[in-house]
């Protein structure tokens, strides 16, 4: 219980530590820092998180990566795959 705790505890100091190293001369209240800090750096975090699984997901052939103007789209490898011999299908039907 006292371990969950600390670990706990340290993972809080260190999204503060990365708040503070991306905002240096950020000061708060208590207050300002669980309502703007932290949602903040858990925001970035978990960006940063997701793109880096998005990005294995892609290189593992699981996840199709779509560049768009202004954006990337990803979906599942396997439903664009189907949905391409969909179409392939309609198509042969047609003839």
């Amino acid at each position: 219980m006292v371990t969950l705790l600390m670990n706990d505890i340290h993972l809080v100091a260190k999204e503060i530590e990365s708040y503070l190293a991306r905002h240096p001369h950020a000061a708060d209240s208590i207050e300002g820092i669980v309502k703007w800090w932290l949602p903040q750096q858990r925001y970035i975090d978990a960006y940063e998180k997701i793109v880096t699984a998005l990005d294995y997901l892609v290189t593992q052939g699981v996840v199709k990566k779509v560049e768009i103007p202004g954006s990337v789209l990803y979906s599942s490898k396997e439903s664009a795959s189907k949905e391409q011999d969909g179409n392939t299908n309609e198509l042969s039907k047609g003839r």
